[in-house]
């Protein structure tokens, strides 16, 4: 996730690379990683920042993203997860990207 930020990476990359994690555990990373980013704009507690791995990340999207865009990316991931429970039909490469597009961009719309 730090390269796809960084543009080190491009989405259809990351979802090549990840295209093997089952999709209900990605979303689940992602809405963990939106909480902690919520939390943190809220309470400025680094100690709520979440696993060591994805401190840095969590704390930079807090710091770069508005409030309202990371709601609407949570939003939409809860909505995703919900058609991947339900075993929609979905193609799992697009929706992965469209997951990572989305993610990326959070910093900058503050």
């Amino acid at each position: 996730v730090k390269k796809l930020l960084k543009q080190q990476q491009s989405p259809t990359q990351l979802a090549e690379e990840w295209k093997s994690i089952p999709m209900l555990r990605l979303f689940d990373w992602f809405c963990d990683w939106s909480s902690l980013i919520l939390r943190y704009q809220l309470t400025q507690d680094e100690a709520g920042l979440g696993l060591p791995d994805m401190r840095k990340v969590v704390q930079y999207l807090a710091q770069k993203s508005a409030q309202g865009k990371v709601l609407d990316i949570q939003d939409w991931i809860l909505a995703q997860r919900q058609k991947v429970l339900s075993k929609a039909n979905l193609n799992p490469a697009l929706l992965l990207e469209a997951l990572l597009v989305q993610w990326v961009s959070l910093p900058g719309q503050r």
